[in-house]
């Protein structure tokens, strides 16, 4: 029995760890490309414009993710767990929708807070909508982590990473559109990766609101939140010095 959860467990690792390496290593190939056609203030704005989004993830969710493997795993029948999926997506829904509107509505602080000039508006503005979608997407891609769906996940990150380094070297090398290209194709990503990861997921969704359940699942989740921020600050730590 033991072995038998070693080998799922070794043939999951292997399938999430080969998605991010084939990742790192395309992007560390990208690299002469991206020297060839982006200056060093272009590089710095695009790592700005991630900070943003590294912040976006946790306060769009709440830990909600987290609460959902715990409360599904203790789940007693498929229709339990659909509730559960279900009242944590209409949720993650709501609060990246209420983010999104805040970030539009505060646009011009948080621009010059995470970029200090307001000369790169509509590149902000498709990382808000990046953001946003991609909130969504890993919400659906948690979903199919919770049913061990990896071959799926992996043929969705595999088919996402192909897809933006394709348009990518479109955008950058043939339309000559530098920075402005990297943020359009991490929109157009994103969006795209949202339907189609909520297209094979099929995650439960129903229209019934469940206030106590919804109250457990960020009771669970939300004293997370302050790890993910700190998580996130240490990473904006180490790639600003």
């Amino acid at each position: 029995m033991l072995v038998e959860k070693l080998k799922e467990f070794l043939k999951d690792a292997s399938f999430y760890g080969l998605s991010n390496v084939l990742g790192q290593l395309i992007g560390f190939f990208l690299i002469p490309l991206y020297t060839a056609y982006l200056t060093p203030d272009d590089y710095g704005v695009l790592t700005l414009l991630g900070f943003y989004a590294l912040f976006y993830s946790p306060l769009s969710h709440l830990g909600l993710h987290g609460a959902m493997f715990r409360y599904i795993g203790l789940a007693k029948s498929k229709e339990e767990e659909g509730h559960i999926t279900s009242t944590a997506l209409k949720a993650v829904a709501t609060f990246s929708v209420i983010t999104t509107t805040i970030s539009f509505l505060l646009l011009r602080s948080l621009e010059k807070l995470f970029i200090d000039s307001t000369d790169y508006t509509d590149l902000f503005i498709l990382t808000v909508i990046t953001a946003f979608f991609s909130s969504l997407a890993q919400f659906a891609i948690a979903y199919l982590r919770i049913k061990r769906r990896v071959k799926s996940i992996f043929w969705l990150n595999i088919g996402n990473l192909s897809f933006s380094v394709i348009l990518n070297i479109i955008l950058i090398v043939v339309f000559k559109m530098g920075l402005s290209g990297i943020v359009i194709t991490n929109a157009i990503a994103a969006v795209l990766f949202f339907i189609a990861v909520f297209w094979f997921s099929k995650v439960p969704f129903d229209l019934k609101f469940d206030g106590k359940l919804l109250k457990k699942l960020l009771g669970y989740g939300v004293p997370n939140v302050p790890h993910y921020m700190q998580a996130t600050v240490m990473i904006i730590f180490g790639q600003y010095y």
